[in-house]
């Protein structure tokens, strides 16, 4: 078999449908292999490591969500397609479970289907976005826990990147959100993933948390004397919020700084049980009434209730990416981003659509009224060389919302233009620390 052509992997029991996908494969210049035991599967995947696969829910052996729990331990990255006679519910719930497994999902097929679809998912320039080069993972030894601690308290290597929000009805940047990344001296760049679920284990996402204020303030006067004034918007993690000395300790950043508390958001995840403690509701309206914005982050993950987003004053309501990627397949996430924005637009706040990364997912976000996005389709993270030159430029320019309204992202590093305008913009810096 010739190998210098794209390679398309078929599981499926159906010989027919086998048949039907290797027609249109070898029409779009794929090599196929297909496999009608299921069990073959894990010799198969490592001998052919294959771009894109098909792949049917029911089979004899081997059911789809073990199939797809055998490519998540192979650490698989190729781009998987579901096809199943299933409903569209069960469909999507499996769709969704493979995306929580890390793996890179395409939207399923349901039978029978189109040659149409199948063309598309073949054809699709399909790729994972990541602001960084993906790390391996890291050791879980004590030398590495004094690294990790040597790089929070003595160096600042851990720095956050900066990524705009844009205002979606006028252009204009709106915001910049911070992702936390870790310029390992032997590693590299390394992301949130590689490293905060051992700043979790080893006690110091306080003391991580300190050091991004420390730095996002000394941005924030770099951006002053640009006469930018941004601001800020810092993500807690939620154990923090139990922390009763966090108002103060913030309060004698800001003082030290000479930031008004008014330019600061504190964004708290959905997932954060702040609602069922006494001890965060009082950090929480502490914060509140010393002058912080609060933003509800990740709605629609978590657990919240209506009650809750009632007696906490938010400030500004984040719809989560994992609901804006899927609003144009998936009409559960459509009807949930949907009724995050009416629910905000009744409550009078401001909404936030993450991970934006086509150009009909931000037209549709814009007709139905939410006010704000982000995603790489509009500009991808950067460091805080690439932020100077952005804050510099915030009250003069802004994005072209309106050249936006077909077609796919192309790639990480798509560029927007820009023009002038005479609105100054603020700045949104959001450490990824959740």
């Amino acid at each position: 078999m010739a190998m210098d052509r794209p390679q398309v992997l078929i599981v499926d029991d159906d010989p027919r449908v086998c048949r039907l996908i290797q027609n249109m494969a070898c029409s779009e210049q794929f090599e196929y292999t297909d496999i009608v035991d299921p069990r073959r599967l894990k010799t198969v995947y490592e001998d052919l490591l294959p771009e894109k696969i098909f792949l049917d829910l029911s089979m004899p052996g081997m059911d789809g969500i073990e199939a797809l729990t055998f490519l998540k331990d192979s650490g698989s990255t190729s781009h998987i397609c579901l096809i199943s006679g299933w409903s569209e519910k069960v469909l999507r719930s499996s769709c969704a479970l493979g995306k929580k497994m890390g793996l890179n999902m395409s939207p399923p097929i349901h039978k029978p289907f189109r040659a149409t679809e199948i063309r598309a998912f073949l054809k699709a320039d399909q790729f994972t976005h990541t602001s960084v080069p993906v790390s391996p993972i890291l050791p879980r030894s004590r030398k590495f826990k004094e690294e990790l601690k040597h790089a929070i308290y003595n160096v600042g290597e851990i720095q956050p990147f900066y990524q705009p929000i844009v205002d979606l009805k006028t252009g204009e940047v709106d915001s910049l959100e911070a992702l936390c990344r870790w310029h390992h001296p032997t590693r590299g760049i390394l992301c949130p993933g590689d490293f905060l679920p051992l700043v979790e284990k080893y006690g110091l996402m306080k003391d991580l948390t300190y050091s991004l204020l420390k730095i996002i303030l000394e941005d924030m006067a770099c951006w002053d004397s640009m006469a930018s004034r941004p601001n800020v918007s810092i993500n807690l993690f939620p154990e923090l919020l139990e922390e009763q000395s966090l108002p103060d300790v913030f309060m004698a950043h800001m003082k030290s700084a000479g930031i008004d508390p008014s330019r600061i958001t504190i964004e708290i995840t959905e997932q954060s049980n702040y609602g069922d403690s006494v001890q965060m509701m009082n950090v929480i309206s502490r914060l509140r009434i010393a002058g912080f914005g609060l933003s509800l982050d990740d709605f629609g993950t978590g657990f919240a209730s209506m009650e809750k987003v009632k007696e906490i004053p938010f400030t500004e309501l984040k719809i989560d990416r994992s609901f804006v990627s899927d609003l144009l397949h998936d009409p559960d996430a459509k009807a949930i981003v949907k009724s995050s924005i009416s629910l905000a637009q009744e409550i009078g706040i401001p909404t936030v659509a993450e991970g934006i990364e086509n150009r009909e997912t931000l037209s549709w976000l814009i007709s139905n009224g939410c006010t704000r996005g982000q995603g790489y389709l509009l500009c991808p993270p950067g460091d805080f060389d690439k932020s100077i030159l952005l804050a510099q430029s915030s009250t003069n320019h802004k994005y072209e919302i309106g050249e936006f309204d077909s077609g796919d992202v192309s790639s990480s590093t798509d560029t927007v233009s820009t023009k002038e305008c005479q609105t100054t913009a603020t700045l949104t810096v959001t450490p990824d620390i959740t």
